[in-house]
């Protein structure tokens, strides 16, 4: 027996549901229509008015940052706010 079937074979039924449920929010949080409804929504700071939501862009979850830890998220999005760029963790 292959070694991925027979892991999905071990997981639990909670383990299984909260995959899915992780796949429906990658899914969700992927299309830059939601990111841009969730921070209208729920970010009310004056800074929100400067965002230029035609320059969003789904990057790559895996990166190294500043600090040089290398870092590995489900979703990055990056985006303008006053011609400068910031990245935003989609979800």
């Amino acid at each position: 027996m292959q070694a991925g079937l027979r892991e999905n074979k071990l997981m639990t039924k909670e383990a299984k549901q909260s995959l899915k449920y992780d796949s429906a929010y990658k899914k969700l949080f992927s299309h830059p229509e939601m990111i841009k409804s969730l921070i209208l929504d729920y970010v009310p700071e004056e800074w929100v008015n400067y965002i230029d939501f035609d320059s969003l862009e789904k990057q790559n979850g895996s990166y190294v940052a500043d600090n040089l830890v290398q870092r590995h998220d489900d979703l990055i999005w990056r985006l303008k706010i006053k011609d400068q760029w910031c990245y935003y963790p989609g979800g």
